[in-house]
Order: C-alpha cells, then structure tokens, then sequence
C-alpha cells in the first residue's frame, strides 16, 4: 500500500511573533515561521520520521513564500517534496496537487510519533477489510516541561485527532484535509487507537492547541 504523510507548513515569513494571532491558523495568506517552530521540527518531527521501522512513506510539505528555511533542515534519507500551495491554501494544495496514495496520513510539524506508528497504520490497513477506513491515534500530551497528559473527552465523546490517517483501498475520492480532522469520520470506518504512538506538543507558537487543552480537559498520565 502506498503511504503518503502530508504536512502543513505554509509560512510567509520567519520571525518571533505573529501579531498576536496562532502562527498556523491564517494558512490562506500563511503565518510567522518561529525559531521556536522551528526546533519542533528538528527535534521532533524530523527525527520520529527518520526512526519509522517502516521506511515505505513519501513526505509531502505544502509550504507557502517562506520555504528555504524548511528545505535547509536535515531531511537526508526521507522522501520529502516541498508543494507550493500557490497562495489558495493547503486544502487546495492536498487537492489539486499531491497524488492519492492508499494510505494518507496527517501530522504537524511540531509533533512526534514513536518508531512503530507507520507499521502499525499499515497493520490496521491490511487487517481490516472494509475498503475506507479513518484511523484515529490518540496523543499524548506533552508539555514544556516534558510531563504527558491526555485528552480526557478523546475517550468519552466522538472526537477525532489531528494524528489521523485516511484509507482508501479502492476508489481514492478524498484527500487527508477534505474536513477538519474532527469530521472525517465521515469518510469510512472509523477506528481509534489509544495513547502510545503520538505525542502533542504544547509550546508558545501554537494557541489553538493550548485553547483545545483546556476544552478537552487534560488528566495527568
């Protein structure tokens, strides 16, 4: 099965703050690209990739003006492509220009998974024998200080996390960023694995994640 992960990094500019608003959550005419950003990347996002037990993904980035910083990072021995979203936004990026694969799978830039998260999205995949398939990983939590936490409601309420993946074995209709990820159960057989495999970080650059934390209600692990 072909695995795709398609990342949002559509940035105008680098800098430290961003008027006051979420770095991300402008993605039509792009955010502040942060120092702190940044790090995540190269502390957590990069590296988790690089240790997959299961190589076999394409990584698809869908950048906006400011790109250079991104492509200097140390992306050696991941399949990487940098997608200009052409100033229409990432869902027209994850639309109109990013093949299909069976497998497409959503992540942030400033989060991490653990080695085993491809295989086991593979695993469920070709255990299971419906044709569309949402697969919904529960994250962890993880605060400046390195404490874990979780999202206490992922497990009473219907709510889907920003980890998720989409599976289409036949007819590849929808893209990874068709809806928020909290919609897209919509799309095929929803299935949810517990905390273990994904890891939230919580910094200053990312406002709509600390504004979820406190909606959703965090218990300490």
């Amino acid at each position: 099965m072909g695995v795709s992960i398609v990342t949002r990094a559509i940035y105008r500019d680098t800098g430290v703050e961003y008027e006051g608003k979420d770095d991300e959550r402008d993605w039509g005419k792009g955010g502040l690209l942060t120092s702190e950003r940044l790090v995540k990347l190269e502390e957590n996002y990069i590296p988790s990739l690089k240790r997959q037990t299961d190589s076999k993904f394409k990584v698809h980035i869908i950048v906006g003006e400011e790109v250079s910083c991104l492509k200097r990072m140390n992306w050696r021995g991941l399949d990487v492509e940098f997608i200009g979203s052409e100033g229409k936004g990432f869902r027209y990026a994850a639309d109109k220009l990013i093949p299909r694969s069976t497998i497409q799978i959503r992540m942030d830039t400033d989060d991490r998974v653990t080695p085993g998260w491809i295989s086991s999205i593979k695993s469920i995949a070709e255990r299971e024998s419906d044709d569309n398939l949402v697969i919904s990983y529960r994250p962890f939590i993880e605060g400046p200080d390195g404490r874990l936490s979780y999202h206490k409601l992922y497990h009473k309420k219907d709510i889907l996390s920003n980890f998720l993946a989409l599976v289409q074995k036949k007819d590849k209709k929808y893209h990874v960023y068709q809806k928020d990820h909290n919609a897209m159960g919509r799309y095929g057989k929803v299935i949810r694995v517990n905390e273990g495999y994904c890891f939230l970080n919580i910094h200053s650059c990312n406002r709509s994640s600390h504004k979820w934390s406190r909606k959703l209600r965090l218990e300490n692990y």
